[in-house]
């Protein structure tokens, strides 16, 4: 009933983030390739036109293979957008000759969302998404969705899902995001007994983690007098 109490007022919704900084994003990459500043407008414009396009499939040059599914893409949009692409097509790799790239161990959905970033600077997150997102956003070296997704598990971490958060964590060596789960898992520790969670944890893990709470909580009380 405890663990109820912490979470029963704290629904987890979707956000809508926009990175408000992504066109200058686009800019930066034309000033690096140099392009003369008297035909740079005009390029501009052609090459927004193209991206605004991608919807309707027109003009695209390279593919993404992903759980049997073919994503449509083009390549200066990844290229822009991704230094992992950057990398693929200014080496020349296989994978930019036959214009076509399988993605393992990438959950389809996560990467046409992260695609619609690439073309617009807007992702939405959920629950059920940031996991995945996180994970394509990484291979793709977009630091910037990585950032939104971090700051997410943060802010609705809960009683269900701080075991799960903390496995993530521990996977990508996301070392701030893991000592944010063990602060709550100390904090709301009582509260937890039941969580299945908990259960899942190594016996020797489990007797630290309580060890860490009694801790915790004399010298909480020792700071009240």
């Amino acid at each position: 009933m405890a663990a109820k109490c912490i979470d029963e007022f704290k629904p987890i919704t979707e956000k809508e983030c926009r990175n408000s900084d992504y066109s200058n994003t686009f800019l930066d990459h034309l000033n690096k390739m140099r392009i003369n500043q008297k035909v740079s407008g005009e390029l501009r414009n052609t090459l927004f036109k193209l991206i605004c396009h991608y919807p309707t499939l027109q003009r695209c040059d390279f593919s993404l293979e992903v759980e049997g599914e073919i994503i449509h893409v083009h390549k200066l949009a990844l290229e822009i957008a991704s230094p992992y692409f950057d990398a693929m097509f200014e080496s020349n790799m296989k994978e930019a000759r036959e214009g076509v790239v399988r993605l393992e161990d990438m959950d389809v959905n996560a990467v046409k969302a992260l695609v619609g970033y690439v073309y617009s600077g807007d992702i939405t997150l959920t629950e059920a998404n940031v996991e995945a997102l996180f994970s394509a956003s990484d291979l793709f070296q977009i630091e910037w969705v990585k950032t939104q997704c971090d700051e997410f598990l943060k802010r609705n971490m809960n009683s269900r899902n701080c075991f799960r958060i903390q496995r993530f964590a521990d996977l990508h060596s996301l070392k701030e995001l893991y000592d944010c789960t063990h602060k709550y898992i100390l904090k709301h520790f009582d509260d937890l007994l039941d969580e299945e969670g908990l259960l899942l944890l190594p016996f020797e893990k489990v007797c630290k983690v309580y060890k860490s709470s009694l801790i915790t909580k004399v010298v909480a009380h020792n700071l009240e007098f």
